[in-house]
């Protein structure tokens, strides 16, 4: 009876010390259309991560990169970076006012090479929860001269302050090789776009230093926009103006 409580035991411990609160799924997601599709074409993604409730990633960030943390997951949770001095150095809770708001997203610029170690934590994980660690070079961005043609601006109260429940869509037509860009004027929120099929295909929250999207469009079809303006705040409407570059040649096949 001993010997079977001592093997038992010895099981336990070599399963908790094995036990990560991640794993590392690159390989088998780097072809998923929402994390592809969501993480803008000037940002490589390095690495994609299956997390549980408690996560902490250590990671060994690089001087002179800009780095892209976005986690997709039907809940929203804390994710804070920090270095290894332990200091706060990004964050996704971004105060509005009075009010705050979780993003599923950070951007951070690395100035000191380095660990640091990314925290996620959540009273629930769905199983499906992923994080995308994306980066570019600081000193290899392009400026953004490509001339763009204003679209359509939104005005998106908080859904305590609408006639109307349900959050917001519009129906969009896109076109093939066009770049769309929105741009937040006033406010935030998350753009959520979905197929033709209603299945979700990317989704944007900006963070503290980045509020502008944009995208290559890859296929000719009808779209749709949810908007989600989360500031529960009668004054805190969200403006976004949509752009695109689509000139009279375009073809729309």
């Amino acid at each position: 009876m001993k010997l079977k409580i001592l093997v038992l035991f010895i099981l336990i411990i070599s399963f908790l010390g094995s036990y990560k609160p991640y794993k590392i799924v690159l390989e088998e997601e780097k072809q998923n259309e929402l994390i592809k599709n969501s993480i803008q074409a000037d940002y490589k993604i390095e690495n994609i991560y299956k997390i549980n409730r408690k996560s902490v990633l250590e990671l060994n960030l690089q001087e002179g990169k800009k780095y892209k943390f976005q986690y997709f997951s039907k809940r929203y949770f804390d994710m804070i970076l920090l270095d290894s001095q332990t200091e706060i150095r990004a964050k996704n809770k971004i105060s509005y006012g009075d009010s705050s708001y979780f993003t599923k997203t950070i951007i951070f610029e690395c100035k000191n090479t380095g660990i640091y170690n990314l925290k996620l934590e959540g009273k629930h994980f769905p199983n499906s929860s992923l994080l995308a660690v994306a980066s570019q070079n600081i000193e290899n961005q392009i400026d953004d001269k490509e001339e763009y043609t204003f679209a359509k601006k939104y005005h998106v109260a908080h859904k305590w302050y609408r006639s109307y429940s349900e959050n917001p869509q519009y129906t969009c037509v896109f076109y093939k090789g066009v770049t769309y860009k929105y741009t937040f004027e006033k406010g935030i929120a998350a753009l959520l776009f979905y197929n033709s099929r209603r299945e979700l295909i990317m989704e944007y929250t900006p963070s503290t230093n980045e509020k502008e999207f944009e995208f290559k469009n890859k296929s000719t079809g009808i779209y749709y926009l949810t908007i989600i303006n989360p500031i529960n705040h009668k004054d805190s409407v969200a403006v976004i103006n949509a752009y695109h570059n689509r000139p009279d040649s375009t073809d729309l096949k």
